[in-house]
């Protein structure tokens, strides 16, 4: 299945800036390497003319752990408005709010909502449940400061791109446990949502899609560091139920992924559950193609009809 031809300009354009930057990415990638690359990638991402919002500032949030640092996107829009607590991607091991910057600006100024980017900890230092404790913190201290945000406590979404999108299912399902605050609404964007990868997607896109099965093997293993089962609900939620009280859903996914097959197993999940959700395939897109909208015109009906589904349900 080829990539589209978008698709295949951008992975060119990021590969000749790896180069430039002197970065080596022949597997098998270190993870201080997969930092810098989702470092220097940004401005392969980044738009020539960022959309319009009236603020953007950095929070310390507090968490069980000590405080992390938030970014808030601020849309120039009366309130109170929705919030989506969004969580970046990088395998648990690397992202982080600056580099995951296009996906949240654009999804503040589209929505409108208020947007904050939550800089969870990342292993190898601190691997799971580290992310999902820090998660739950955010999403506790977000409920309690919505209306001083001039946010609306009761239109509380979590949303994440890969990684991310499984750390908010992860948080959802934590809060349900233990009777957190109330989710509205999953928005959750080329998810990662089972680390067996053992799925179709992943035999076919293993090697020359942009996202390599053997480095989220790598990555996962850093995450879980013998920590948990690879079954875990919290690390693989498409392999179980959904506990009562899901929030709608919202899936974006890329048809050439190798995670492609962990949205159309969570959307079975959903189904048999009697939640509300859709799914949309981005055609002949990689991996968080949402992510370079604003390099690949390509994204464009893709990204609108995530804008279109997310204000329907928020």
């Amino acid at each position: 299945m080829p990539l589209h031809p978008d698709a295949v300009a951008f992975a060119e354009r990021t590969a000749a800036l790896y180069a430039a930057e002197g970065i080596d990415t022949a597997p098998p990638v270190t993870v201080e390497t997969r930092r810098r690359m989702a470092r220097a990638s940004l401005p392969v991402r980044a738009p020539a003319e960022w959309p319009p919002l009236a603020e953007i500032g950095d929070v310390p949030v507090p968490t069980r752990a000590g405080p992390r640092m938030a970014r808030i996107f601020r849309p120039d829009a009366p309130g109170p408005l929705p919030v989506i607590l969004y969580f970046h991607g990088g395998g648990y091991v690397a992202g982080g709010i600056a580099e995951n910057s296009p996906e949240a600006h654009r999804l503040a100024a589209a929505q409108p909502a208020l947007v904050v980017s939550f800089s969870y900890r990342l292993a190898p230092e601190d691997p799971f449940p580290a992310g999902v404790d820090d998660g739950e913190d955010a999403l506790g201290w977000l409920a309690a400061n919505a209306a001083s945000l001039g946010a609306d406590p009761a239109r509380i979404a979590l949303s994440g791109s890969s990684a991310g999108a499984g750390l908010a299912a992860a948080v959802i399902r934590r809060s349900l446990a233990n009777g957190g605050p109330a989710v509205r609404l999953a928005i959750l964007l080329s998810p990662w949502l089972d680390v067996f990868q053992d799925s179709a997607s992943a035999r076919t896109f293993a090697t020359g899609y942009g996202l390599e099965t053997a480095a989220l093997d790598a990555m996962r293993d850093l995450y879980l560091a013998g920590r948990t089962a690879p079954d875990d609900p919290h690390v693989s939620p498409a392999r179980h139920p959904l506990p009562a009280g899901w929030p709608a859903t919202v899936l974006l996914a890329a048809e050439c992924d190798p995670l492609a097959d962990d949205a159309r197993a969570f959307a079975r999940r959903l189904a048999v559950a009697g939640v509300d959700h859709v799914l949309r395939f981005g055609e002949g897109m990689p991996h968080i193609f949402h992510g370079g909208w604003a390099a690949m015109p390509a994204t464009a009906p893709h990204v609108e009809w995530l804008d279109r589904e997310v204000r329907a349900r928020l």
